[in-house]
């Protein structure tokens, strides 16, 4: 499977310099001096990052195991309208957390005092300060968004969604740093345990008040725990107040584009239930909720993987000497897209028969959803493995472009969509996005020479073999 050819020249910034120029923000971890964290002895690249995916992998399969058993309950527990609901919550939120995303992880992942005490802390207090606002935006924007989308409910929902960006807030920075050193063995059995507490949070209230409460206290306590246990299992780091200049403009520095792509990402990726929520009943909502959180598993996998080592490697491999990023991010291409492709494939051409055997009657309508947006998600995941790198670059500039060309596509897609075919077409739209929007991806990767279009054609060719393959099956045992 080929590609473009590999870049022989150092990463450039946004405005033409070579990005060398970016070193003072960007280097390599730094030695056991400036770390906050236990000195270890560094393991080679290779082996952090085969250690670091089966941590994800284990991770991500444990946590999607838990989430899929108790869908599977709370389907059963709760009508559609409360997923409706949540859905319209977390879009809300999302959205507040994302309008106010200052790059604080991905600063500390890839600055080169991204392990210092004082960057460390200035950070955190930025951190802080921001899931306050975050909770009282969350409190005067309750009463509007209850009354544009005629749900009552919405008034008392989304001022208590707002806390979890209060709890969320003091989260220790170590989980940052580990990330960075792609210690993620250190951080899973943190995700699993919080989300442990918040699913037999949920299914307990979900059996004793049948509302879509529990969902809310679910997530609640899944911060709360999350929070805690960043705090006591990482004891190396002790969080504090404190400002200091130099961290705080870095921050700001790196952080001003990232704010604009997080608003833009949010559109991105979450403007879809929030149009749909003026546009469908709180059911169909909740209905296209399922398909979506079956058709996304697979996403959400490479979704962690692509900020969680990707993000870190393509940040190491993109300022060592001969230009080794395409080279070494080809090679990662390849593997994900080889292990991710055939899973889209199966839950396009069997959607509605994996709907009807999971779900009653009331979710049917989920199975061609399901197939549809299983289509879109091929392109979505050649985006995925190739969007890290830009960002790796420091160019945080046409990262923000590339989510701004996102967020338009995916709106005008949607309207296009229902015009020609009402609720069908929005859904066709919807997942269409990322096959119109490739343009795009390809003119800022092609900037930092790490387009491979021969590669994401060879991964098209493959996924439509393996879904001819999964249809000839369809078709023998039919």
């Amino acid at each position: 499977m080929g590609s473009a050819p590999a870049a022989t020249t150092p990463c450039i910034d946004s405005a033409g310099r070579p990005a060398a120029s970016l070193q003072p923000d960007v280097a390599p971890a730094p030695g056991a001096a400036a770390s906050v964290l236990a000195a270890e002895p560094r393991p080679s690249m290779a082996r952090l990052a085969v250690k670091a995916s089966a941590w994800t992998v284990l991770g991500y399969g444990a946590g999607q195991a838990l989430r899929f058993a108790s869908n599977l309950v709370l389907t059963r527990l709760l009508f559609p309208e409360a997923f409706g609901l949540m859905a319209l919550v977390n879009v809300f939120m999302q959205g507040l957390a994302m309008f106010s995303d200052l790059g604080i992880g991905p600063s500390i992942i890839r600055h080169r005092r991204g392990e210092e005490p004082a960057f460390c802390n200035t950070a955190w207090t930025v951190q802080v300060i921001r899931g306050g606002l975050l909770w009282t935006c969350s409190c005067l924007l309750a009463w509007p968004v209850s009354a544009i989308y005629g749900e009552p409910m919405l008034l008392r929902l989304i001022p208590v969604a707002g806390l979890t960006a209060l709890i969320g807030g003091f989260n220790s920075t170590a989980l940052f740093t580990l990330n960075r050193r792609l210690a993620l063995g250190r951080l899973v059995p943190i995700d699993l345990a919080s989300q442990v507490a918040g699913i037999g949070t949920m299914i307990a209230v979900a059996l004793a008040t049948r509302s879509v409460w529990a969902l809310l206290v679910s997530g609640l306590v899944h911060t709360t725990v999350k929070m805690t246990l960043s705090h006591v299992a990482f004891r190396e780091v002790r969080n504090r107040f404190r400002w200091e200049a130099e961290a705080g403009r870095s921050l700001i520095r790196f952080g001003r584009w990232i704010f604009i792509a997080s608003a833009l990402t949010f559109v991105a990726y979450q403007g879809d239930r929030l149009v749909m929520g003026g546009f469908f009943t709180m059911a169909q909502l909740g209905v296209y909720t399922t398909a979506l959180f079956l058709s996304q598993a697979g996403l959400d996998l490479m979704q962690d993987i692509s900020s969680k080592i990707l993000f870190p490697l393509y940040s190491r491999f993109a300022h060592e000497a001969g230009g080794s990023l395409a080279r070494k991010m080809r090679r990662a291409r390849i593997i994900l897209m080889a292990v991710s492709l055939p899973g889209f494939c199966v839950l396009a051409v069997w959607g509605q028969e994996i709907i009807a055997l999971l779900y009653d009657s009331r979710y049917w309508e989920a199975g061609w959803i399901l197939r549809v947006l299983a289509l879109g998600a091929v392109f979505r995941a050649i985006s995925l493995t190739t969007a890290p790198a830009i960002l790796a670059c420091g160019d945080s500039f046409r990262h923000m472009v590339l989510m701004g060309s996102r967020s338009a596509v995916l709106l005008a897609a949607m309207a296009v969509g229902g015009w020609l075919g009402g609720m069908r077409g929005i859904v066709i739209g919807v997942a269409l996005t990322d096959v119109l929007n490739y343009p795009v991806l390809a003119w800022t990767a092609s900037r930092h020479r790490v387009w491979m279009p021969r590669l994401d054609l060879a991964a098209i060719g493959y996924a439509g073999a393996v879904a001819a393959v999964c249809v000839a099956v369809f078709q023998a045992m039919q």
